[in-house]
């Protein structure tokens, strides 16, 4: 990112993020892409730092095949990419969605050669079975890929604590105001203070 930013900076024009995936990433501003943006434009200012949200209620696959219009039209210099894998779960086969996140980095790098990718997973469920397989798969592929990751699961309960229910919407859908706090400073940290 510091490259890129130091480029934009060099331009005199804003270093913008897109923040990309499923509702995982929420609404208003208790979501955590919220509270991210805020914490980067106090520190970096409002004038050097832009973000938007572009959130689906889909699988990768519908996504691939409906819905990447507004990512390629312009995908700004950071693609931060939670990759659906929690809307994917028991729908698209994992060997699918790693193929449907390799497609869509593809299509953007054809046509925006420097924006750059960072992959993240959804937030974490409560005792779920197959579900952290599925983002195993994804951090190993991040790693083979030479794609960094942003492994935020490390910030939360561990998945079999009770606790975790906290930090989750009754329908697991997305995070509780308490879990995406959770999930934005674990972001704010990699971002801005470089942990």
């Amino acid at each position: 990112m510091e490259l890129l930013f130091n480029k934009a900076l060099d331009e005199q024009r804003a270093y913008t993020i897109t923040i990309l995936g499923s509702n995982s990433l929420g609404e208003g501003s208790d979501s955590w892409p919220e509270l991210l943006k805020a914490e980067l434009q106090s520190a970096y200012g409002k004038d050097l730092i832009k973000t938007k949200s572009l959130s689906y209620d889909m699988t990768s696959s519908q996504f691939v095949n409906q819905n990447m219009g507004d990512l390629l039209k312009n995908p700004g210099d950071l693609i931060l990419f939670e990759p659906f894998t929690l809307n994917d779960n028991r729908e698209v086969e994992t060997k699918d969605g790693l193929e449907n996140i390799a497609f869509v980095m593809g299509e953007v790098k054809s046509k925006h050669p420097d924006s750059t990718f960072i992959l993240q997973p959804p937030h974490p469920l409560y005792d779920s079975i197959y579900y952290p397989t599925d983002v195993e798969e994804l951090k190993e592929y991040s790693e083979e890929n030479s794609i960094p990751y942003l492994d935020h699961w490390a910030a939360w309960p561990e998945l079999d604590d009770p606790e975790m229910k906290e930090f989750l919407a009754p329908d697991n859908s997305q995070p509780t105001k308490k879990g995406h706090r959770v999930w934005a400073d674990f972001l704010i940290d990699y971002f801005i203070h470089g942990e």
